[in-house]
């Protein structure tokens, strides 16, 4: 077999995978951000509601 034969069958071997894992790269860095975001928002609304308590708790 010629090694363009060869190079071929690797090409077409080789590009589905690396698109593959590329899609699900690009799915995995977006999860994590989506969670490092809703994980900040929840961070956030504790505090706020923490502070609201002890202010509700101030005035009586």
């Amino acid at each position: 077999m010629k090694l363009q034969n060869m190079a071929v069958i690797f090409a077409i071997i080789i590009i589905p995978i690396t698109i593959m894992l590329s899609a699900y790269i690009g799915i995995q860095v977006d999860t994590a951000s989506l969670k490092h975001s809703y994980d900040t928002e929840l961070m956030d609304a504790t505090h706020d509601a923490i502070v609201a308590f002890e202010l509700n708790t101030e005035r009586q």
